[in-house]
């Protein structure tokens, strides 16, 4: 008896739509559901994983929210509606991103037990969330908060502290932030913290909360209050670095301080595992570059832009030097130290690229867009804030002129002209 064959279509398998299913866009799924029922029943719980509500969004009604909020496990809500929203109850919500209004009624977190990451942004003006830190200790697993233009206010600061030692990710962004009520409070599970404060706590004091915070593997402090850093800030945290206050910390931002190149220089020298490193409005200098050489070969980004001192000349020679490079940020580089550089070895990984290139000779503008050419996985290429020094011209964005080169850049997704003082014609646009 011979054996019977049987042919069977992979996507007629719940197993391989639920594999599929990752890989498509939110278009793509909503194609999907319209198919037949198994098909609806396999792609809906990635078309309503992830819900955004914004002002002005006529979809998702609420009652069309409601039907499906077993499935809703991400929920944006950025609209005048937002209690509506709220008011439904959604059991597997994992993650939730509010914007609300002053003198609302009460935000239902606390029903959430499993929520992990929450995120409240004041809208319009700044707003106090006194309710939400009343129930916040029953928030067991949120690990993750962020809050923007939101005030912590006096009666508001034993039950956001509290919470805090539970967080793994705390971002404060335009925010009112007191003192820690008692110094001795630690953070062991903090490992990634932006801060960017409005008020309240000063530069020093931020440093005093940093340190209670071991186990940092991500900083990212802005200087953005009044009054603004002196140059002994910098000078502390570099030594409270070399004292082995953050042993693990591979990422910085510090950006707007100001901070001097040999001050720079100690910061860097006290992160040995840096791997991403940002100073902008800072003087990178060439004490700053030594310090950083040794680094070169961890580097994944760079961000050193509107620097007091000049970086171009560093440019070619980071380029050349880092193999896991993924984003590269700084200021004017001449088109002969570009054309004249050693192969850039971070080829397979750059994807973003920020610079002012200067053209000290129109033969140059071709070698230029060849060099870029050969950053395959590139996908934002940004040319900014060009200036005219003596003698030199920024580049032109035309066909002819180099532009076809960047045909090679099958991942571009970004192309932006920044004060760039030239022009692109339509068909140089239209060119595929």
């Amino acid at each position: 008896m011979s054996p019977v064959r049987t042919s069977i279509n992979p996507l007629d398998l719940p197993e391989i739509r639920a594999i599929v299913g990752r890989h498509l866009d939110r278009p793509d799924l909503t194609r999907c559901l319209r198919v037949c029922k198994s098909w609806h029943d396999s792609f809906s719980p990635f078309v309503w994983c992830t819900v955004s509500a914004k002002p002005g969004q006529p979809y998702p009604t609420v009652d069309v929210f409601r039907r499906h909020n077993e499935l809703i496990k991400n929920l944006t809500c950025h609209s005048d509606m937002w209690q509506e929203y709220m008011d439904v109850f959604c059991p597997n919500l994992l993650s939730l991103d509010i914007s609300v209004l002053p003198d609302q009624p009460p935000i239902p977190i606390a029903q959430y037990d499993h929520l992990r990451s929450l995120r409240i942004s004041g809208q319009r003006f700044r707003c106090s969330f006194y309710p939400v830190w009343k129930t916040s200790h029953r928030l067991d697993s949120l690990s993750r908060l962020e809050l923007s233009v939101v005030d912590i206010e006096p009666k508001d600061v034993a039950s956001f502290w509290t919470l805090c030692t539970q967080l793994e990710v705390l971002l404060v962004y335009s925010t009112h932030l007191p003192d820690l009520p008692d110094k001795s409070i630690k953070f062991e599970r903090l490992q990634e913290l932006g801060v960017s404060l409005r008020s309240g706590q000063t530069f020093v004091h931020q440093l005093d909360w940093f340190e209670q915070c071991p186990n940092l593997l991500i900083l990212d402090w802005n200087a953005c209050s009044e009054p603004e850093p002196g140059p002994e800030l910098i000078e502390d945290f570099a030594a409270r670095l070399a004292a082995g206050a953050w042993p693990k910390l591979y990422d910085l931002n510090i950006p707007n301080f100001h901070a001097l190149d040999a001050q720079l220089a100690k910061v860097i020298e006290g992160m040995p595992q840096m791997k991403e490193f940002g100073a902008i409005e800072c003087q990178f200098g060439p004490l700053s570059f030594t310090a950083l050489r040794p680094q070169f070969r961890m580097l994944r980004r760079l961000d050193i832009a509107f620097s007091d001192t000049p970086t171009g000349p560093m440019i070619p020679e980071i380029l050349a030097s880092c193999p896991q490079l993924e984003y590269l940020c700084a200021d004017d580089v001449m088109s002969e130290d570009i054309i004249d550089s050693e192969p850039w070895v971070c080829g397979q990984t750059l994807k973003a690229l920020y610079v002012r290139f200067c053209i000290t000779a129109r033969r140059h503008q071709q070698d230029v867009f060849k060099k870029i050419s050969q950053l395959p996985r590139l996908e934002s290429l940004v040319f900014f804030g060009l200036y005219r020094e003596a003698g030199s011209k920024g580049m032109e964005f035309r066909l002819g002129a180099g532009l076809e080169h960047l045909t090679t850049l099958k991942e571009l997704k970004e192309l932006s002209l920044f004060d760039a003082g030239d022009y692109l014609r339509a068909s140089d646009v239209e060119h595929p």
